[in-house]
């Protein structure tokens, strides 16, 4: 199964990969165009799809990956439920 979710993964991050190139060349094409903003937003946008689709490949890949805006408050919270874990531990064994 992990290896057909990575596949999956990796073909889908190719297909962005390949979008966000067509739509740079897009992009690039419509400079000083009326058709400028809008190649933008969707350049902008396929960037987007390709950071989530490296980030599902980097989650299949490690599952102790923790995402792109992973930061001091997932640590925090990973760090109470570690305390709270060990505290039951503590009082079972203070019980036996």
């Amino acid at each position: 199964m992990a290896s057909q979710q990575r596949d999956s993964a990796g073909e889908r991050l190719d297909g962005a990969l390949v979008e966000q190139d067509r739509l740079s060349e897009r992009f690039d094409a419509s400079v000083g165009t009326s058709t400028e903003f809008g190649a933008y937003v969707r350049l902008r946008a396929a960037v987007d799809e390709v950071r989530a689709r490296q980030a599902w490949v980097d989650w299949v890949d490690d599952e102790s990956y923790r995402g792109l805006n992973a930061g001091p408050f997932e640590l925090l919270s990973e760090s109470a439920n570690a305390l709270a874990l060990d505290d039951r531990k503590v009082e079972d064994h203070d019980e036996h």
